[in-house]
């Protein structure tokens, strides 16, 4: 049986193997014994498991005597907005693994303020879950489901009032859109006809089917490509299966590169908006730090993980933030990645800057990424961060988040995961050369670090 990944994003699993409906189940009665009693909201992406594992959610919040509102099937942060804005819910959860492939489903856990819980909050609800020591009702108290079907208009209509839609209308952008048939279908196509745009869609059945590995990233993203260059098309979009995630392609059908979806939309914001602190994680490109360079205005960087960064957010009450795989958190509309603000920013760019996607991207400094892993038990993660701090011992250290080794325009983060035995490693450089060089020279040092203390 596979390992079920429990961890800051949440809970995942292989339907049927590592994520049964007893467990999901087990994860209801846990979250409603939690948030101890109150309405829980409770939402899905389209994946096929969608309806059962949702049913076994409710199942289980409603056991230990909760209330339900029932969101169906709707994008992450629509349900993140409404659960924020729209709704005294105590809490939420949304069935979904995010961009891992169709056999995979998961959860993820919304507290009271409409943000995901926080590391903390976490580890206490884990406890919960883990003791099993859930709250109870009798017959008489069990609570209903109530069905909403409000969340998408009140999303689209709350980014809509944060957007100058007179200016992004006038341009009439024709768009290509990658859905990969998940929940952005249901939204995406109302958002940017609100905004004037022809939509020239692929994938764009809500069934849960996807096209393609359904992870935003440009080995994914060809069709799409080719959409936008064959039909000589302003941009395209695409989405995450639970439509947080956005990737962006220039009119000439290239992928720019999730990285710099966030910068595109903190540059705008900071140019045509006004100044403010920004948030990212450490592991997002250097590029954000080219940025708020030129516009003077503080970076901060926190852990890896979307609730690590929307807490630094909230704390320092930045302007926009996010991380730089294609999220945008923009606290004007929500605590958490939104596709459908970095849309409407990156379009009302385009539309007061005159300029087209490449152009924007051409005024950026590049740099290349390469990401990867190395397996190593658990009990030589510590090991291998350690080591590497020694080894880099004349460079500037970041002990943050694992170990990151910063250079001028360039870096190295090595970060354990926590839900599986590897640990994670990310360079970055000015050129694909170099960015290469420095992951092959650190997967060395950690190969030898690994053998020196007895191996895999």
């Amino acid at each position: 049986m596979s390992s079920l990944k429990i961890g800051i994003s949440g809970v995942r699993g292989i339907v049927g193997s590592s994520l049964t409906n007893a467990i999901v189940i087990d994860f209801g009665k846990a979250f409603s014994t939690f948030i101890n009693c109150g309405k829980i909201l409770v939402a899905r992406d389209t994946r096929t498991s969608g309806d059962m594992l949702k049913n076994a959610v409710i199942a289980g919040i409603l056991s230990s005597g909760c209330e339900v509102l029932d969101g169906g099937i709707i994008p992450t942060p629509t349900a993140l907005f409404y659960a924020r804005r729209q709704q005294k819910v105590e809490g939420g959860i949304i069935v979904t693994a995010s961009h891992n492939p169709g056999e995979w489903n998961g959860l993820k856990f919304i507290d009271r303020d409409g943000t995901f819980l926080n590391e903390a909050r976490l580890a206490k609800f884990f406890d919960v879950y883990y003791k099993k020591e859930f709250r109870t009702v009798p017959w008489e108290a069990l609570k209903g489901v109530t069905r909403d079907t409000a969340a998408i208009d009140a999303h689209i209509d709350a980014v809509l009032k944060n957007l100058d839609v007179k200016a992004i209308r006038k341009k009439h952008f024709k768009i290509g859109v990658d859905y990969v048939n998940g929940a952005g279908c249901v939204i995406t196509p109302r958002f940017l006809s609100e905004l004037g745009c022809r939509v020239f869609p692929i994938n764009d059945k809500p069934n849960g089917l996807f096209a393609h590995e359904p992870e935003p990233i440009p080995k994914n993203l060809k069709g799409l490509g080719r959409l936008v260059r064959h039909k000589r098309l302003d941009i395209g979009f695409a989405q995450d299966p639970d439509a947080d995630r956005l990737a962006v392609i220039s009119e000439k059908g290239e992928t720019i590169g999730e990285e710099l979806t966030l910068a595109l939309a903190v540059k705008f914001v900071l140019r045509y908006r006004k100044k403010g602190i920004v948030v990212t994680n450490l592991s997002a490109s250097s590029v954000i730090d080219y940025i708020t360079n030129l516009f003077k205005v503080k970076l901060i960087r926190t852990k890896v993980g979307e609730s690590n960064v929307v807490y630094e957010m909230k704390k320092k009450g930045a302007l926009i933030g996010g991380e730089g795989n294609g999220g945008v958190i923009y606290p004007h509309i929500n605590y958490g990645r939104d596709s459908l603000v970095g849309m409407g920013l990156i379009l009302e760019y385009l539309a007061k800057s005159g300029k087209k996607v490449s152009g924007l991207v051409d005024e950026l400094p590049r740099y290349e990424m390469i990401k990867g892993k190395y397996k190593c038990p658990f009990s030589k993660t510590s090991d291998v961060v350690e080591a590497i701090k020694s080894i880099y011992k004349k460079e500037k250290i970041d002990s943050l988040d694992g170990v990151k080794v910063i250079w001028q325009d360039k870096w190295i983060h090595i970060r354990p995961s926590n839900t599986e035995p590897i640990v994670r490693i990310i360079t970055e450089a000015r050129t694909r050369q170099e960015a290469g060089s420095l992951y092959a020279d650190v997967s060395r040092n950690i190969e030898g670090i690994v053998k020196q203390r007895g191996g895999i």
